[in-house]
């Protein structure tokens, strides 16, 4: 593996990150960031939004602290579901967890309850890819991948990510993006158009730059 390793795991909320994050800083005897606790600790918010019960952060702030921690660390693995906060240069690999939306449903109401507008919010954001296109958009293309985590371990997640990591896995195989688009069942429709029903009555449905409390 390569000397300096700082590893990003990132996806929507329920997707799993965090689990795997902090298995991964285990196996690879790295230092475990998560970036929403960080972003708490050091007051790098800006307000608090009551209807989602998430911070919201200030991004310049946080990515200036976090570069300057971060450079410190030769191995680090980082939890977080905003990938734009973290320094593009810092990183060697980008993981972006995906998972199929009826399963993300499932999730997402086992944690948040009758949160309703979080919940649609979050599972639309996997649908239509909003985490894996930031990530695209904001590093390197190279040293993103994407892994489908629909009815993984956390185990084998974890051993996807290694064998990339260490060049035992073609990391081509990961490179291509993962479409929910292209899912046309009539289970899935309806679970969209619910969630479009729930967001258009609260008419609003931001995401990026959120922090929600663990």
């Amino acid at each position: 593996m390569t000397q300096v390793l700082r590893v990003l795991i990132t996806g929507t909320p329920g997707t799993g990150k965090t689990t795997v994050a902090k298995k991964l800083s285990q196996v690879l005897n790295a230092e475990y960031v998560d970036v929403g606790r960080f972003c708490l600790n050091h007051n790098l918010y800006v307000e608090y939004d009551t209807r989602r019960d998430t911070y919201v952060i200030d991004l310049e702030r946080a990515r200036s602290e976090l570069h300057e921690y971060l450079a410190k660390l030769s191995r680090v693995v980082i939890d977080t579901h905003i990938p734009s906060i973290i320094p593009p240069d810092l990183v060697t690999h980008i993981f972006v967890l995906r998972l199929h939306p009826l399963e993300l449903v499932k999730r997402l109401k086992a944690r948040y309850g009758s949160k309703e507008e979080k919940i649609a919010e979050n599972v639309l954001a996997e649908y239509i890819g909003v985490i894996a296109n930031e990530a695209r958009s904001w590093f390197s293309s190279e040293k993103v991948f994407e892994i489908n985590v629909t009815g993984l371990d956390v185990d084998t997640v974890c051993d996807i990510v290694l064998g990339i990591v260490s060049g035992s896995i073609d990391p081509s195989l990961y490179r291509q993006q993962i479409d929910w688009l292209l899912d046309e069942s009539e289970e899935l429709t309806q679970l969209i158009i619910e969630c479009e029903r729930i967001l258009g009555r609260s008419n609003n449905s931001t995401f990026s730059g959120k922090v929600s409390p663990q």
